[in-house]
């Protein structure tokens, strides 16, 4: 992670934008972060975190019985 001043942003954007192919950039405005630059993300990293969706959530079934039209009403009703 680097963080940068607004000002060095403007004054030597392509460094910053070539820092931000490695690590993400956080770009600072009195101290305060106003904007983070971060490489684009690739189709092979949505493939990655879907498969390490799936592997995560593969252990959790569901109760068949269960109705989501019932859990929303029980829960506007408050019970």
């Amino acid at each position: 992670m680097n963080t940068v001043d607004i000002s060095q942003l403007r004054d030597d954007t392509s460094t910053v934008i070539s820092a931000a192919q490695q690590s993400d950039v956080f770009v600072t405005e009195g101290g305060r972060v106003v904007a983070v630059l971060s490489k684009p993300r690739t189709p092979v990293d949505f493939e990655e975190y879907w498969k390490e969706r799936e592997r995560k959530l593969s252990g959790i079934t569901m109760d068949p019985s269960w109705d989501s039209a019932v859990a929303i009403s029980e829960d506007r009703d408050g019970r």
